[in-house]
């Protein structure tokens, strides 16, 4: 994935071990977006959980 950054990196001038700096950096920034993604997948379906059990108290308190 690309994201709309600036162009500028603190290694710009470092010769070749920039580019497997930033490289590197992009790998960190993508692994920590899928976390978040999971973690957002799991808020959701906790949410839907509890959804659900709110429902069956609701109706186990009416009977």
């Amino acid at each position: 994935s690309t994201n709309g950054g600036g162009g500028s990196t603190p290694a710009a001038g470092a010769g070749g071990g920039g580019s497997k700096r930033l490289a590197q950096q992009q790998a960190q920034v993508d692994e920590v977006v899928d976390i978040m993604r999971q973690n957002v997948d799991k808020v959701l379906e906790r949410d839907k959980n509890l959804s659900l059990l709110d429902d069956r108290a609701g109706i186990l308190k009416n009977k």
